[in-house]
């Protein structure tokens, strides 16, 4: 009996996600509206996931979390964040962006922020919907920790940030790699880590902790699967 296509056995494994990180970006400005002109995005793919992760501390009273985000004139979405004391806020966003390989990513908020920064990753071959997320909040700026299931052949992301008293701090990341910190204003640090896994992860202990005692601090984590 002839037999006609991988089908009779099952269907293909599924193409490992890739992952990598873009870039980071930073402005001191106050106030509740940013564009990051032309910022690298990834090499252009059909149903290239662009990420997004940011953060800022302090400013004017109102939400923490932006309004709304575009990408490459792609609406984001809102994917997860958390808050701790005096608006410190960590946020995830992503939209599925096909072409260019730099874009405007533009952030507004219903508030002036104390200045925000941004890291970017490009992920190829996953599922656009998120699979899991993951957050923390500390007001007392110890360490930033979570937990995150991730489908084989898929990637975890995560944005942290702080302030502390006299200057910026540097971070120690656990579970995922780290990609940047960045001292993008003053005494304020934003910081961020992502990593591919062949095998599943469950309950995956995703970290962020700062070389010194901060005033507070927050993390967003997310992980996505093969599409």
């Amino acid at each position: 009996m002839p037999v006609f296509g991988t089908q009779m056995f099952g269907s293909a494994p599924a193409t490992p996600v890739t992952a990598s990180f873009e870039g980071t970006a930073g402005s001191t400005t106050e106030t509740d509206s940013y564009t990051f002109s032309s910022h690298a995005i990834g090499d252009a793919a059909t149903g290239r996931l662009v990420v997004v992760g940011t953060g800022n501390t302090g400013g004017h009273g109102g939400t923490s979390a932006a309004t709304s985000v575009t990408i490459a004139g792609v609406t984001a979405t809102f994917i997860v964040d958390a808050t701790a004391a005096d608006q410190t806020h960590s946020a995830i966003y992503s939209a599925v962006v096909n072409s260019g390989t730099t874009g405007d990513i533009v952030l507004n908020y219903s508030r002036g922020t104390n200045g925000i920064y941004i890291g970017v990753w490009a992920v190829y071959d996953a599922n656009a919907t998120v699979d899991d997320t993951g957050s923390d909040a500390d007001d007392s700026g110890t360490s930033y920790s979570t937990t995150l299931d991730i489908p084989a052949n898929g990637v975890g992301i995560a944005c942290s940030v702080d302030n502390k008293s006299s200057s910026a701090t540097t971070h120690t990341w656990a579970g995922l790699t780290e990609d940047f910190d960045s001292n993008y204003k003053q005494n304020q640090a934003g910081s961020g880590a992502h990593k591919t896994f062949a095998a599943a992860q469950s309950g995956l202990t995703v970290s962020s902790t700062p070389a010194a005692t901060t005033f507070q601090g927050s993390m967003a984590a997310a992980s996505w699967g093969p599409a």
